[in-house]
């Protein structure tokens, strides 16, 4: 909605004319003015319209009209603007022809007043006044904040952004009478600098305060005053110390900087004077001074930095926080609670499978004690974990620790629960039962009282952690899901307690059925099973997730200039590197950061950015990617961006912040198990005081005792408010999303698929079309040996196989280990000689007195080698089906080592011509199941792509074997709302 006006109507009467036409919720009538610059300007009054068809019936009948260049209508103000020369008597008549009633709120303006009203205000003309107004929640309440505004003499035109809390101004009018307008609608208004951080920052650079400059701007009498506040500490005491500040008299505007210790206020000249001031901070227990202009000089500094580079110093930032003590949703939920509570916090997200939480928050409002204070007082630990995507990875030997100890518990239960239940409930029906329903005093039996002696040390040993978490819960007057464990197991327990010490006074021989004490040992072991899961699952997935981390070097060469790369580097940590530093990647080592080549020729292997197993060649000029892995050769590479700005450091912060994303489901539940706890107590107290109720007033059927064994309808009513809180502690609703999803994405990781949240899983249903990377998805991923056929009569196949075999097994190359492979360990009888290898084109060695070439047709051309007419065709028939084909060329002797290691002629004499003696043909073979998967797919209704960075002949042919047939997306295709991408290597998708 583009709201207007050029006018507006205020309690019947006539607002001023509009600046520029900007208006609530960012819409500018003013941005036509460009068309209308020499039109006249007409609002209208519409009455009768009621919904979005009714304004554009009413905007369309209007632009019918001849001579109208423009029309905008507003639903909730009830007004038309109409730019243009038209009559307003037939403007009011094409309105009525609507079926609304119309009437002229503004006489038509003459061109060049609207010239000079509309063109001069807009985006590009800064507001004259912006204030920052709290309590809005709505765009009523925008709406009527506009109108109070507008209503004021001096005030040209005025837009309220409701995600901001702003009110930007254009007019005369004074601070005071803008922000009483505001307070007058039940809205706190406050002055804001007109022109952002970077402006202000600049101002104090220049040696003028905010306050000052406000003063010089607004052609008001205030002044300021800076304060230093050396021993405030956290952001209550900056909230003390503002609301202190803003009641003193006299006083326009107070802000607590607090991370560099300064209070500013803007005060009336002539008041509110610098002990006064004093006065009142230091009455809150504090120890203020008037500060130094070097400590406003200094506290602007960054500010200045900025805004000498050309960037705004930042708004907001981001911590991230190790959270212990989380037992559940409902702990979750209370934290993320907490926080979100806290002024100066803009986003916080609680990950329960991490244990830690992402805070989005302005440092100027709110610093990090803050934040780690909120979380102790509601019971949990907490301290800053870094902002780092590899500091946001879980530990994976705490998680190892994690899951030893739940196991740990989990089995030692077993040792007590196991005999429990053999003493519950099967012994009982054995030739044993007898002798145990023998008393072993009055009262209680050799079963019961071995029942109890083993339930004792099971709450106290295995229960005890719950117990210790829900007291110090309870402390912090919170509930959380072992608050419900401790209770359900202690009713439990000391029930039977109850009950057996009840038989003992009364000598009742028959009520042993009447103590539970195996339902507390069960209870506590099914909890301890699902704490030992939830903490594997947390393993497995923090497994998979810091082989991330294995990927980002540590170490880097740097060089000292591009201008002396043959100058020896110097290792420095990776860390360290920034845009523009050189630096060395020695052969077998990893790429540190994102960067382009000035030296060197290699092959890289970028396996891990696109699953392709073949290295790709890299010389001057190309770019490479940090973390991949170089070949052979040595690299001399211009850092393009820092560690932390790299693509692999983007991918492994897509990985973390995975950690924080929550499904739809989730969410909700979190916010119902946030309640479930209080709720699950409450049900149960008034299950046992209906229970109670119904036998005060005799409503207990006696079938309902005899089947229970129970005398007294009053001691029935503690049994179903026990069942009720027992039935509730493993609190379903609270632990089965957040397990499902640590399961699932322990699952996932243990088979390769790192999930980026809990709402992929959640979107994986509605998946309409899937894209599956070649290599190693539908493929295997390895090079495999299909065919090797001799072109020379003397010369077997086999033979060739194992001579290449014995030269390839000096390479690192994937062919190379794949021909090594074919032929078999004892093929392998010598070792090649002379051997060197180029990137992009083959090998060349002797074996066995004679020269041997292994490479591609480039590599083969080099050395004046072409395939016949007939052998190309083969050749080519073989590339068709997307196979990679080996050229062998062979010489019977080897003459001279030098030689032979720097390219002999085709003809050299020393030994014979080479000659191309056959080929050793390699493809990456389909998985079994490729196929079958594509079809099933395909049977579905979901649309199935191949996506591949393999050569276009090779992609062809493997998608027409699985049936994913190759073509170019369009654009209808594009905008499939649900996509699935299938693939190994780590893909920098969103």
């Amino acid at each position: 909605r583009e709201p207007l006006l050029s006018q507006s109507e205020s309690d019947g009467g006539e607002a001023g004319q509009a600046r520029g036409g900007q208006a609530i919720g960012g819409g500018a009538v003013g941005g036509q003015r460009a068309a209308a610059a020499a039109s006249s300007a007409l609002t209208l009054r519409v009455e009768g319209m009621t919904c979005g068809r009714c304004t554009a019936s009413v905007e369309k009948a209007l632009l019918a009209l001849p001579g109208v260049r423009s029309a905008k209508v507003d639903l909730e103000l009830g007004q038309a603007a109409v730019w243009g020369d038209v009559a307003a008597a037939d403007a009011v008549a094409a309105v009525e022809a609507t079926g609304r009633d119309a009437r002229v709120l503004s006489a038509p303006t003459a061109p060049s007043a609207l010239l000079s009203a509309g063109a001069t205000a807009g985006k590009e003309d800064p507001p004259d006044t912006t204030l920052h107004v709290e309590g809005m929640s709505c765009s009523k309440c925008t709406d009527s904040v506009r109108r109070a505004l507008l209503a004021l003499p001096g005030v040209d035109s005025a837009q309220v952004d409701l995600d901001s809390k702003e009110a930007r101004v254009w007019g005369n009018a004074s601070a005071d009478a803008l922000i009483e307008a505001c307070e007058s609608t039940g809205k706190l208004a406050t002055l804001v600098p007109a022109q952002g951080a970077a402006v202000e920052g600049a101002r104090i650079a220049e040696g003028k305060s905010r306050a000052k400059y406000l003063a010089q701007q607004q052609d008001s009498d205030l002044s300021c005053t800076w304060l230093k506040v050396p021993d405030m500490e956290c952001n209550g005491c900056a909230e003390k110390i503002e609301r202190v500040l803003q009641g003193v008299e006299g006083v326009a505007e107070a802000e607590v900087l607090l991370d560099s210790h300064l209070a500013y206020i803007s005060h009336a000249e002539g008041t509110s004077s610098e002990a006064e001031l004093i006065s009142a901070v230091r009455a809150l227990g504090y120890s203020p001074r008037v500060a130094s202009e070097e400590e406003v000089e200094a506290a602007s500094a960054s500010s200045r930095r900025s805004l000498n580079e050309g960037e705004a110093p930042p708004a907001s930032q981001m911590v991230v926080l190790q959270i212990n003590g989380m037992s559940c949703a409902a702990c979750a939920a209370k934290v993320e609670g907490s926080l979100r509570a806290l002024r100066g916090v803009n986003k916080a997200s609680i990950s329960l499978l991490a244990h830690s939480g992402r805070v989005e928050y302005e440092p100027r409002r709110v610093d990090v004690p803050a934040m780690v204070e909120a979380i102790h007082n509601i019971g949990y630990d907490a301290h800053p974990r870094g902002g780092t995507a590899d500091s946001n990875m879980l530990a994976p030997e705490v998680q190892s620790d994690e899951s030893l100890e739940w196991r740990d518990r989990f089995v030692g239960s077993l040792f007590i629960t196991v005999p429990m239940m053999l003493f519950s409930m099967v012994l009982p029906h054995t030739p044993l039962g007898a002798a145990l329903a023998q008393p072993l005093f009055p009262g209680i039996s050799w079963r019961v009282a071995a029942l109890w002696l083993l339930a004792t040390p099971m709450q106290v040993i295995f229960g005890g952690r719950f117990y210790l978490s829900a007291f110090a819960a309870l402390r912090h007057c919170v509930t959380n899901m072992d608050t419900l464990v401790a209770l359900g197991t202690s009713v439990a327990y000391g029930f039977s307690v109850l009950t057996v010490v009840v038989n003992i006074f009364s000598k009742e021989r028959d009520r042993d059925d009447q103590q539970c004490f195996e339902m507390a040992a069960m209870l506590i072991t099914f909890i301890l099973l699902g704490k030992f899961l939830e903490a594997s699952a947390k393993r497995k997935t923090t497994e998979a997730v810091s082989r991330l981390l294995s990927l980002q070097p540590q170490k880097a060469l740097l060089c000292s200039c591009i201008t002396e790369l043959d100058r020896e580097p110097r290792e420095v940590p990776a860390a360290t590197l920034v845009k523009g530093d050189v630096f060395k990647v020695l052969p077998g080592r990893q790429v540190v950061v994102d960067g382009v080549v000035l030296r060197g020729r290699s092959e890289v292997d970028e396996s891990m950015l696109s699953g392709e197993p073949l290295p790709v060649l890299k010389q001057e000029k190309d770019n490479v990617t940090g973390g991949t892995i170089n070949g052979n050769g040595v690299l001399w590479v211009l850092a393009t961006a820092k560690t932390t700005d790299g693509t692999l450091a983007h991918i492994m912060q897509v990985v973390s912040d995975a950690q924080h994303r929550k499904p739809q489901v989730q969410a909700f539940a979190d916010r119902i198990a946030r309640y479930f706890v209080p709720t699950a107590l409450l049900v149960s107290l008034l299950t046992f005081f209906g229970w109670s109720a119904r036998a005060a007033f005799g409503g207990v059927p006696q079938s309902y005792l005899d089947a229970s064994h129970v005398a007294s309808p009053y001691l029935l009513a503690v049994y179903f408010g026990c069942a009720t809180l027992v039935v509730a502690c493993p609190c379903a609703l609270g632990l089965a999303t957040p397990t499902a999803v640590m399961v699932s994405c322990g699952v996932s990781a243990q088979r390769g698929i790192l999930l980026k949240g809990g709402d992929v899983l959640e979107k994986s249903a509605k998946v309409s079309a899937v894209l599956f990377d070649k290599t190693g998805t539908l493929t295997t991923g390895r090079p495999a040996v299909q065919l090797t056929k001799s072109w020379r009569p003397s010369l077997k196949s086999s033979e060739l196989l194992r001579l290449a075999a014995c030269a390839e097994r000096a390479s690192d190359h994937p062919i190379a280990g794949a021909i090594v492979s074919a032929a078999g360990a004892d093929a392998l009888t010598v070792e090649p000689l002379n051997f060197t290898q180029t990137p992009g084109g083959g090998i060349d060695c002797c074996v066995e007195g004679a020269r041997l070439l292994l490479g591609n047709r480039a590599w083969m051309s080099e050395h004046g080698l072409r395939p016949s007419a007939a052998q190309e065709a083969e050749v080519a028939a073989h590339e068709a089906k997307g196979s990679t084909v080996v050229l062998a060329a062979m010489q019977k002797e080897c003459k001279d080592a030098r030689a032979s290691a720097h390219g002999m002629d085709a003809h050299d004499g020393s030994g014979g011509a080479l000659v191309l003696s056959g080929i050793i043909v390699l493809a990456d073979e389909l998985k079994p199941d490729a196929a079958e998967v594509v079809a099933y797919l395909r049977r579905r209704g979901t649309v199935v792509w191949m996506v591949s960075g393999d050569n276009q002949t090779t992609a062809n042919f493997v998608a027409k074997q699985v049936g994913a047939q190759p073509r170019f997306f369009t654009r209808a295709e594009r905008s499939r709302p649900f996509r699935a991408v299938w693939g190994e290597g780590l893909y920098p998708l969103s």
